[in-house]
């Protein structure tokens, strides 16, 4: 599989409130935006058709739940936007798999499970939060993005590093990151997330694109899946001592992120790699 991202952006508009050709022209030539007329009065023809949408710009990889598609009382416009992020193309710098095999994941204190870990080794950007106990690793993705993988220490719950988790945060431990020796091992893991965006909107003090016959809803779609299948071969590291090792067998966050702007684009947790 190709590596880099799937998406796009689309406006779903009521019939009879179709935008003139002018707007329509900016909408695509500045936002890259598709426009498409739908009947609202149907719902579930609506529901439908940015179900339809969503699929087609991702390739089938992400779906929403028909749940998370409320889109209130006779809706005019809706922005739809879905993202797949291809992980499985990581370059993990320029080193290279191993080997897979199967280990154990410790979910909580009670609960483990077997997963497929990755193993590779090779020179790391890697940093340290003394302050949070965690790990922090970045792995580089296509098309200009990267992952930090935020690993707390034995002990340290997730929802510790969640609490504390901000924008200011992630710029503190990128400019912290220091290329390391190092072993890693990390599960294979995929997620789903669809969020209808309007509540989180208001309370960022986005209110106005909300008013009457403004948008009615924001839903955001997005997938990322990490695996070996596209990992580039490179240069496999050999060292005379084994190089540490970090290995990822509990509960952890990612951030991905845009690399020249620093803008985060994607931020989830891992409980369970078995469950997306």
């Amino acid at each position: 599989m190709a590596g880099g991202s799937l998406g796009g952006v689309a406006w779903f508009v009521a019939q009879g409130a179709e935008p003139d050709d002018a707007y329509r022209k900016n909408l695509e030539e500045s936002f890259g935006a598709d426009l498409r007329t739908v009947d609202f009065s149907s719902v579930q023809d609506s529901v439908d058709s940015i179900q339809r949408w969503v699929l087609e710009q991702t390739q089938d990889r992400v779906q929403i739940p028909s749940t998370g598609l409320d889109l209130g009382p006779d809706p005019q416009l809706v922005l739809a936007s879905g993202l797949h992020i291809q992980g499985e193309s990581v370059h993990l710098l320029q080193s290279c798999i191993k080997y897979s095999r199967f280990s154990r994941f410790f979910v909580d204190r009670y609960h483990t499970v077997m997963v497929s870990m990755m193993l590779t080794s090779g020179r790391f950007l890697l940093a340290y939060d003394r302050d949070l106990k965690t790990g922090v690793l970045r792995l580089g993705l296509d098309q200009g993005a990267a992952m930090l993988v935020l690993v707390p220490d034995e002990g340290v719950h997730v929802n510790t590093l969640e609490d504390e988790l901000s924008a200011e945060k992630v710029q503190i431990w990128i400019q912290a990151l220091k290329k390391t020796r190092l072993e890693v091992q990390l599960p294979r893991f995929a997620l789903e997330q669809a969020t209808p965006l309007k509540l989180n909107l208001k309370k960022l003090g986005v209110t106005q694109v909300f008013a009457d016959n403004s948008l009615s809803q924001v839903l955001d779609s997005a997938t990322l899946s990490v695996d070996e299948t596209s990992v580039p071969g490179g240069v496999a590291s050999s060292f005379k001592i084994p190089p540490p090792r970090l290995t990822v067998n509990r509960p952890f966050v990612f951030v991905v992120y845009h690399e020249a702007t620093r803008t985060l684009q994607m931020i989830g947790r891992v409980v369970d790699p078995t469950q997306k």
